[in-house]
């Protein structure tokens, strides 16, 4: 009797422990997810304001009225630096002193057009930020929707995304970092984003995925994306590649973007995924032939607080 009462002792508390432990993992799991986007094959960025140096800062006032998405190098331990070695990268000069250099950099020479070229500013105290202009929805091509960021395809030159594994590589902005790096012989190793336009922003979220393979017929692949109803979205933008084709993308039954042919795409959309129910993307590749390197591949981007 005493054993069998031992062991009913024994199943309470193995039952209460699996209450209690399911409890805390739910609650844990239901906090962690309360102020954070959800995405299948997902990366998040981290948002910080750069605290310029007194020296830099009335010259980098303009940034709040003209930037957008930016990232951001802190080199004040290798100043002053040698602002000829900026003007070799920042070949479209619009604003040029003593103390620093205001331009564009091209990259054509990675297939990009003049659209795509970011902005600079480079001081001598060490602060170095590349930039999109802010977003204006009355000229959106040559404005820095966060899609313009990060290209979906992969050039003789450089690879900006892993198709296999759905991460991104690298992106116009950091490359473009890189450039004005190699001049003076740092590392861009420290650099942070940020995002002038909404200064509240905190966290910018990626989430890719590739539909590929030779035809005949279409092919589609999807992705789940959810945002709680606690997280405020400040802009939510598309990057899109496809080769050659019929393609699209479409979240749930929206559809975002379609082209007849290959091509690069990038923008805004809506409906806003504000809520907490899982939205389906889904990036379609209806090419028909049977040759070469056939994909599609879409990137959703929330940019949230």
């Amino acid at each position: 009797m005493k054993l069998q009462n031992k062991k009913m002792e024994l199943s309470v508390l193995l039952i209460a422990a699996l209450i209690v432990g399911l409890a805390a993992y739910v609650y844990s799991e239901n906090i962690g997810s309360r102020s954070i986007a959800s995405a299948e094959t997902s990366q998040v960025l981290a948002l910080a304001r750069p605290m310029f140096s007194a020296d830099a800062t009335a010259a980098t006032s303009f940034l709040d009225q003209e930037a957008g998405m930016a990232i951001w190098l802190d080199a004040t331990g290798s100043a002053p630096l040698d602002l000829n070695g900026a003007k070799g990268v920042i070949t479209l000069q619009e604003n040029v002193t003593s103390d620093y250099v205001i331009g564009s950099i091209p990259l054509a020479a990675v297939g990009f057009s003049s659209d795509d070229y970011p902005h600079a500013f480079v001081h001598k105290s060490g602060w170095i930020v590349v930039y999109w202009l802010r977003v204006n929805v009355k000229n959106p091509s040559t404005t820095g929707w966060l899609g313009k960021t990060f290209p979906m395809y992969k050039d003789s030159l450089h690879t900006w995304y892993d198709k296999g594994s759905n991460l991104l590589n690298d992106n116009l902005l950091h490359y473009a970092l890189t450039l004005i790096c190699q001049q003076y012989s740092i590392s861009s190793a420290g650099a942070q984003y940020y995002h002038f336009q909404y200064p509240a922003a905190t966290k910018l979220e990626m989430a890719i995925k590739t539909c590929e393979g030779p035809g005949p017929g279409s092919m589609t692949v999807t992705y789940n994306v959810k945002v709680p109803s606690t997280v405020n979205i400040d802009e939510q933008s598309y990057s899109f590649y496809c080769t050659r084709g019929s393609s699209s993308i479409n979240v749930d039954t929206t559809v975002i973007v379609t082209t007849p042919g290959g091509g690069r795409y990038y923008g805004d959309f809506s409906p806003l995924l504000n809520d907490t129910i899982w939205h389906v993307v889904g990036t379609t590749h209806g090419g028909s032939y049977d040759y070469g390197d056939i994909y599609a591949t879409s990137c959703i981007l929330l940019l949230y607080h």
